[in-house]
């Protein structure tokens, strides 16, 4: 299944991330997903965070972002007011692709939570598949723990730690199947999933199509990078 204009770009392409749009989101469910075309980077944070009232140029390892405990306004002048590789730091721990956190910093200022996820929504889709799989190596495996912003990944899959043990192998198993298959890791957002709706995910999604693959799990992507962006800039 090939990709047509204006939904996906080829691998190769790797155009500048154009000005914010108004572009819908990305489709919904385990279904295949709208998205858009840009090139990769692997610089900027590594699971990194940005210090209490950070506003230089440098940015940070480890740890939680965010200028401590305050409210969301607060948080999102204190973002707004972030030089931009700090901006850019910070927001790789929600995405890490590099071209989708230049542009989304680069975008600012933002006015609330829901214009910064617009606009992350808009620059995601308009990245190509380099970008897409870019940031989906910065995740651990489902069942695994690891990647560029593993606190947050082991918080997201936090309903693994139940799952029985013949659950928790056949994921393993899928895991390495969905791998040799499709070239990346298998994305879902797992928030709020039992371990045996994450395995049925799986399971279904064996039989799709690479190129539709990708874009399922760009979508799965995209909401967990929504949801990273607000607790970033949680009170």
């Amino acid at each position: 299944m090939s990709a047509g204009p204006g939904s996906f770009g080829p691998a190769g392409s790797a155009g500048p991330v154009g000005p914010v749009g108004s572009a819908g989101p990305v489709g919904s469910g385990s279904s295949g997903a709208s998205g858009g075309p840009g090139a990769s980077g692997s610089s900027g944070a590594s699971g990194g965070s940005v210090g209490p009232g950070a506003s230089g140029s440098s940015g940070a390892s480890g740890g939680s972002v965010g200028p401590g405990a305050s409210g969301t306004g607060e948080r999102l002048a204190w973002f707004n007011r972030l030089g931009r590789p700090v901006a850019v730091s910070a927001l790789l721990t929600a995405c890490h692709s590099q071209r989708w956190a230049e542009a989304v910093a680069d975008a600012r200022p933002y006015t609330d939570v829901e214009s910064l996820q617009r606009t992350a929504d808009e620059v995601w889709q308009r990245l190509d598949a380099a970008d897409w799989r870019e940031a989906l190596d910065g995740h651990p495996r489902i069942g695994e723990q690891g990647g560029t912003s593993a606190e947050l990944s082991r918080h997201e899959q936090a309903g693994m730690s139940g799952a029985a043990e013949d659950v928790r192998a056949a994921i393993l198993a899928g895991n390495r199947r969905y791998e040799d298959r499709f070239g990346h890791v298998f994305l879902i957002s797992a928030a709020g999933r039992t371990p045996e709706e994450i395995l049925a995910a799986l399971q279904s999604r064996l039989h799709n199509d690479p190129d539709t693959e990708l874009r399922v799990a760009a979508d799965q992507h995209r909401r967990i990078t929504r949801l990273r962006l607000a607790r970033l800039l949680a009170g």
